[in-house]
């Protein structure tokens, strides 16, 4: 188990699953993880492609619910948010903490709005705003 990294994510926006892994049934002892995706369809196949490696691994597992993580390097920022319409909404807290060691130096934030809420605004016309 200890050979399974904290945190598996791509540039950009992700949809991410918060995964509880542990071994021999002995969930108290289990610790948390973060898989995400730019290019998975749904956050059930982040998660069920996870599973299968685990498994494989003697790793037992459970998802803890979903949403998205925006991660910028050039910026040195992470954002999480969001809810996964299958797995319901992660406990974004527990994966921020797991975000803040895996990119020290980049500013990591959680929101529980279900879309993001930092917009380019630059890319809106003041023409077509209400």
């Amino acid at each position: 188990m200890d050979s399974v990294p904290d945190c598996k994510l791509d540039s950009g926006r992700n949809r991410y699953v918060l995964i509880k892994i542990y071994v021999n049934n002995d969930e108290e002892n289990g610790r948390y993880i973060v898989r995400g995706s730019s290019l998975a369809p749904d956050h059930k196949t982040i998660f069920e492609g996870e599973e299968e490696a685990l498994k494989k691994l003697g790793v037992e597992c459970d998802c803890c619910g979903g949403g998205y993580v925006v991660l910028t390097p050039e910026d040195k920022e992470v954002r999480v948010f969001g809810i996964s319409q299958f797995f319901g909404m992660a406990d974004h807290s527990k994966a921020v903490a797991i975000l803040e060691k895996k990119y020290p130096g980049h500013s990591v934030s959680a929101s529980n709005e279900v879309t993001d809420q930092k917009i380019n605004r630059s890319s809106i016309r003041p023409d077509k705003m209400p």
